[in-house]
């Protein structure tokens, strides 16, 4: 898949990326703890549950897995989730970012470039120092805090432009495809 030009995207996510974690707190603790999952169902979200569509990373990083996604694309999914987690959410958020032809602001970008080079900093000093223990956990809460961040702003810019947030609230399955016909009480019970 190739991304739209930059130039097309004048608008920005609706909620402050940094607002997530006060603004939608039941939100941003689940993609907390559950981040692989939260993404896995943002990813069953984007494609509206047709499976046989999805890409592995939305198809943004190339047609690198494409082929295993086609016998079992829910289980290379939650794989893609849990082991190429940032290449995972990325594509999700590029994806959003391509549907509603959004832009990330400087902030945003700021805040990304910074846990990168963090990494990047920690890794290279890996090798020539022992690192405290206290730095990884830094680091790691760095990372986790903005994955969440990341992820209930996703969540909040699909609810508002697609106008449903039931599923976050209800914990509606994302793996379950979507019911054709509700059966109502009096239905259900007249046999």
């Amino acid at each position: 898949m190739v991304r739209a030009s930059p130039e097309t995207h004048h608008e920005h996510f609706s909620m402050d990326l940094c607002a997530t974690c006060y603004e939608l707190p039941a939100s941003f603790c689940f993609n907390l703890w559950c981040s692989p999952c939260a993404v896995y169902q943002q990813r069953a979200r984007l494609i509206g549950n047709r499976w046989e569509e999805n890409k592995c990373c939305m198809g943004y990083y190339g047609p690198c897995f494409d082929g295993c996604m086609r016998p079992c694309p829910r289980a290379c999914t939650a794989f893609e989730a849990c082991c190429c987690f940032w290449c995972s959410l990325f594509g999700n958020r590029a994806a959003i970012q391509d549907r509603y032809l959004i832009q990330n602001t400087a902030c945003e970008d700021c805040l990304f470039w910074t846990a990168c080079i963090c990494s990047w900093i920690r890794c290279i000093l890996s090798v020539f120092v022992n690192l405290p223990p206290r730095i990884d956990c830094v680091i790691d809460l760095l990372y986790c805090s903005l994955a969440a961040c990341m992820i209930t702003q996703q969540e909040n810019e699909l609810d508002l432009r697609e106008g449903d947030s039931s599923h976050r609230l209800l914990g509606e399955d994302a793996l379950s495809p979507p019911v054709d016909k509700v059966i109502d009480d009096e239905t259900l019970y007249q046999k």
